[in-house]
């Protein structure tokens, strides 16, 4: 697996502006750029609260601590 090879990983949506997503993983708040977010469905029409999958490149989850 090359660092930028996308990778599924289930979080908590808490919020969304026109830049990023946040959501919470293991009890921690994660801001995600929306432009590398990938997600079955439309951001802007989550609950907060909802478990959603999202896709992001590797080195994106293993930097922000997602995997």
């Amino acid at each position: 697996m090359s660092n930028s090879d996308p990778v599924e990983v289930e979080v908590t949506f808490l919020r969304v502006t026109s830049a990023a997503v946040l959501v919470e993983c293991d009890e921690i708040e994660i801001w995600l750029p929306r432009e590398k977010v990938q997600f079955d469905g439309l951001l802007d029409h989550c609950e907060k609260g909802e478990l959603i999958e999202v896709t992001v490149p590797e080195w994106l989850a293993y930097d922000r601590g997602l995997i």
